[in-house]
């Protein structure tokens, strides 16, 4: 990974990165999927259960808009160049599915199906996934129809559903309904709808978490799984955590965060190394056994 990224000895630019400017995005493409087929066969991640994120890595090198990086949100939510990977991991397994690189300006709506059909739906039959996570990035209600009834129709979606007007709107009968809810902890009440997307109408299931006491600190949660519990499909979402922590993962064992590259493809090579590295790492816990997998606590080792 270290090589891939840029670092040489005595601060000069590895040789082997220097190579790198040979592979094209055709040819990482290939490698990238064959990579994840070789998992799949090892056992490494199975494709039943997957989880969708993106990741923010702000580009510090010069001519940016001649480069194509694009500009994207930083922690701060300022708008400043990057790279925007987007990122499928296996929730069942806790295992990276794929990794690829996209430009800052780049967002959820846009690109999933195209990630999926070129990264994903290769190498996993979508017609057995059983259930996909994303949060509240992922707003077209079009992905929704795509996934449940398009390509993945024995599956279920897991959405953290961002308030815009439809959702508002949507869930306005609970908000103006104070009976029926349940608590939900000490301070947090919640409360559901079963109802339709507006232009798809696709069946949805929206759960809405709510302050006891500040009635309009709300949170949404939806899914296509209609007879799920409210508090089942609030625990169920906490799946989504995995992608969440595989990105911490990368970013302090793999160096996700350090990418030198200068060249979008060079940066895309740097991302299949980072694969290569933490499947092998996952490959080396599967032959080694259970012992070697967990801490006593029950959490993972990794590699950091």
């Amino acid at each position: 990974v270290a090589f891939a990224s840029g670092i040489g000895m005595f601060g000069t630019t590895s040789r082997f990165y220097e190579k790198t400017i040979d592979f094209k995005f055709s040819n990482l493409q290939a490698m990238r999927n064959d990579l994840v087929a070789r998992a799949k066969e090892l056992g490494l991640i199975d494709g039943m259960k997957i989880a969708f994120d993106f990741h923010f890595k702000e580009f510090y090198g010069k001519h940016s808009q001649q480069k194509g990086i694009g500009k994207g949100p930083d922690k701060s939510g300022n708008l400043v160049p990057g790279f925007r990977p987007h990122i499928a991991w296996d929730v069942a397994t806790n295992a990276i599915i794929s990794i690829a690189y996209y430009q800052g300006a780049i967002r959820s709506s846009t690109i999933i199906r195209q990630f999926c059909e070129q990264n994903v739906f290769p190498i996993f039959d979508p017609k057995a996934i059983q259930e996909i996570f994303m949060d509240s990035e992922y707003t077209k209600e079009g992905d929704y129809m795509y996934f449940k009834e398009s390509i993945g129709k024995n599956g279920d979606l897991y959405v953290c559903l961002k308030q815009n007007k439809q959702i508002k709107k949507l869930i306005s009968p609970l908000l103006e309904n104070n009976y029926q809810w349940s608590d939900h902890g000490e301070s947090d009440e919640v409360n559901s709808i079963d109802t339709y997307l507006p232009h798809t109408q696709l069946p949805i299931k929206i759960v809405v978490l709510r302050d006891k006491e500040k009635k309009d600190d709300v949170r949404c949660f939806g899914t296509t799984n209609m007879t799920i519990s409210d508090t089942d499909l609030l625990q169920k979402y906490r799946c989504r955590w995995t992608v969440e922590n595989g990105i911490k993962d990368l970013t302090q064992s793999y160096y996700l965060d350090e990418t030198y590259g200068q060249d979008p493809e060079k940066v895309e090579f740097d991302y299949y190394c980072i694969m290569v590295a933490r499947l092998a790492f996952e490959y080396f816990l599967k032959e080694m056994g259970e012992k070697f997998q967990r801490k006593p606590d029950g959490s993972r080792y990794t590699l950091n």
